[in-house]
């Protein structure tokens, strides 16, 4: 039994430094893109919960926006986002191009984390597959990132998990991999 322990441990240890390696080269890859920034001290920190201002910037950057030419075709506002913001404009811009939205009671509440539905949700729509979905939230946009491939080479299987900076960057580099459809 302690046998049978020890090799499903070692496993276990294998798969998951595998994806943490692939999240590494994932990371890397939108670092040499110049999509995604590492933090003062030179890492990636791609353990941690990616908020929903850090993928703002991320999916316009990806886009093809930055904060020098990003321009805002509507004063739009959320009472919990500052004009000082850092991802401000990113956010702004995203909720314009109706990519993400905002809360009924108007904040966008950028310090809270990505959910893998809504990072699906998301990813989903800007690659036009929206009229694509079909049942019910969240099921339905997470069916349809799958059958587009967006969560290969990930272990996410609940709506409601955070995902984190790493998981973001394997759906991203995924993403690459779909056609936009029009």
């Amino acid at each position: 039994m302690k046998k049978i322990s020890l090799i499903i441990l070692s496993f276990i240890m294998i798969f998951s430094f595998a994806f943490a390696s692939y999240q590494d080269d994932c990371g890397e890859i939108l670092v040499k893109m110049n999509l995604l920034a590492g933090y003062p001290d030179g890492t990636l920190k791609l353990e941690n919960n990616i908020t929903r201002a850090e993928f703002s910037v991320l999916i316009m950057k990806m886009l093809g926006y930055n904060s020098d030419n990003i321009v805002l075709e509507s004063d739009k506002k959320f009472s919990d986002l500052k004009e000082s913001h850092w991802a401000r404009k990113s956010i702004i811009k995203a909720t314009e191009l109706k990519y993400l939205n905002g809360y009924d009671d108007n904040t966008f509440r950028p310090s809270n984390n990505l959910t893998y539905a809504e990072c699906c949700a998301i990813l989903v729509n800007i690659l036009g597959y929206n009229s694509d979905i079909k049942g019910a939230w969240p099921n339905n946009v997470m069916n349809m990132a799958a059958e587009l491939k967006l969560n290969k080479n990930l272990s996410i299987k609940e709506s409601k998990e955070l995902v984190s900076r790493g998981e973001v960057a394997v759906m991203l580099i995924n993403s690459l991999n779909v056609q936009i459809k029009k």
